[in-house]
Formats: structure tokens, sequence, C-alpha cells
């Protein structure tokens, strides 16, 4: 009898290897995608967070002294103009209906940029108030 010898022939090495390979680019495809929508979940974050701190610095600004300007944050640069909408009027609360605060509602174009590159230009409006008189007691 003759002695078998017992093992992988070639051509079973070489399947096995071509299996293995596949399933390793399938692998990687799957993690680059991952890796890619993850970068973009975090520009998106990040252009976010630009705008909530853009929003927040024009809500202290005086849009009818200052109609234009520029904010910088980390690597975005948020340029902005205003135009008031309707004409300034008073607010209809406090004492005998007449307000504390005249009211202006404005136009506001952002243009948000990423290391000079272009990524965004939302438009909002924003109502500004401004006090007209000292309240009762403060005298």
């Amino acid at each position: 009898m003759r002695d078998r010898v017992r093992g992988f022939s070639l051509l079973e090495a070489i399947v096995a290897l071509t299996i293995v390979a596949v399933a390793i680019l399938g692998a990687y495809a799957w993690v680059a995608g991952n890796i890619v929508s993850l970068t973009r979940v975090r520009d998106l974050a990040l252009e976010e967070a630009a705008l909530h701190q853009a929003l927040g610095t024009l809500e202290q600004t005086d849009l009818g002294g200052r109609p234009a300007g520029s904010i910088q944050w980390r690597e975005f640069r948020i340029d902005w103009q205003a135009e008031p909408i309707e004409a300034t009027r008073p607010s209809r609360t406090g004492v005998g209906g007449k307000g504390l605060y005249e009211l202006t509602l404005y136009r506001v174009m952002l243009s948000v940029f990423s290391h000079e590159r272009l990524i965004a230009t939302p438009e909002l409006r924003l109502v500004q108030h401004t006090r007209t008189r000292e309240p009762r007691g403060s005298q």
C-alpha cells in the first residue's frame, strides 16, 4: 500500500487565499466607508457649532449700528450682512400698552467659509430690541 500524503493541494490553497482576500477587501471597503461618513458627520457638527457661535455673537451685536461684519471661530469664518425688513416699532408690553423696548426685524445673510472655501450660505431672521426708557423705580 502506498502512503498518501495528507494536506492541501496547491489549488485548494489558492482558492482559500482568494476567499480570504475577497473578505479582507470587503471589510476594508466597509471600514473606509465608515471613516468617510464619520468625517462628514464631524465636519457638519463643527459647521453647526460655528453657526451657533455666530448666532450668539449676532444676538449681542447692534445690527443697526453694524450691519455687516465677520466672525472667526476655529477654522471657520462667518461673514454676515443684515438689513432691516420692517421699520423699528415699539413693543406693546408694559404699563398702558407702551413698551420699554423698540423692536426691529432683520434679514441676516451669512456666508460660512472653512479654510477660505465657501461651504454654506444660510439666511435667517433676527429680532433685535433696544431699550427706550428706564423702568419704573430705577431713579
